[in-house]
């Protein structure tokens, strides 16, 4: 597998590293919560779930807790492995070229995640979910999204490169199958340029939508604590 480069390479070191403070800090707490979390870390979860994620909140569905599982053993693992290849740029580490088993890794990781993800969407519009308003539950969907997108592209890329691999591979080393080699490297590495400025476009987004998230949260409570003091008064004053 070809190395990744410029902006693609970035946007997927920046998903995985903050994947793993995600995975260390929020998701496992599903499963270890009562054995490792101190206080502080269990109410920033809780916090976070009283937006309306189902999934984040007590007490936690066997199914969610058994992707959990995966991510611990599967996916945590892997996510170092890719920030070690992920971390320097090919031109100043000489590395321009990812071993197989970690292409073959890459298309597992990819479709494994992006079939957990199946599951998630729509249990976040379940019955369960309905007192949420439709505004935070798009949002909790919105977060949610990365973890598909970034996946999903990563398989995309590693089984492309595995099919270039295998063309390269069964054809003639003459002239002008070099040629061809060149020009369809060439066009990979558009591919991935075009891959990489879609990926920061998105987390440019994805930033501006947790910012609105926050102050929306931020805003609610503030409203909510008003209009329960009002209520409180009306109360005192009917028994009166």
């Amino acid at each position: 597998m070809k190395a990744l480069q410029g902006t693609t390479r970035l946007a997927f070191l920046g998903y995985f590293s903050s994947h793993i403070v995600f995975t260390l800090v929020c998701d496992l707490q599903a499963i270890l919560r009562p054995y490792l979390y101190p206080p502080i870390l269990v109410n920033l979860v809780k916090g976070y779930a009283s937006l309306g994620d189902p999934h984040m909140s007590e007490p936690f569905d066997l199914w969610f807790q058994s992707l959990v599982v995966c991510e611990l053993i599967f996916q945590l693992p892997y996510f170092f492995v890719a920030c070690y290849y992920l971390w320097g740029e090919p031109s100043a580490t000489g590395v321009y070229k990812y071993p197989k088993w970690f292409q073959m890794l890459s298309i597992v990781y990819g479709a494994h995640v992006a079939t957990t993800l199946v599951p998630l969407f729509p249990t976040i519009w379940a019955q369960d979910s309905i007192h949420v308003p439709m505004e935070q539950r798009l949002l909790i969907e919105f977060l949610y999204l990365p973890y598909f997108i970034f996946p999903v592209l990563l398989a995309w890329l590693a089984a492309a490169d595995a099919v270039e691999e295998d063309k390269a591979t069964s054809t003639n080393g003459t002239t002008m199958n070099g040629h061809s080699n060149g020009k369809r490297n060439t066009e990979k590495s558009s591919s991935e340029s075009m891959v990489g400025s879609l990926l920061f476009y998105f987390c440019g987004i994805f930033l501006l939508v947790c910012a609105y998230i926050i102050v929306m949260n931020t805003h609610m409570r503030g409203g909510g604590g008003t209009v329960d003091h009002g209520r409180s008064q009306q109360n005192q004053s009917a028994e009166l």
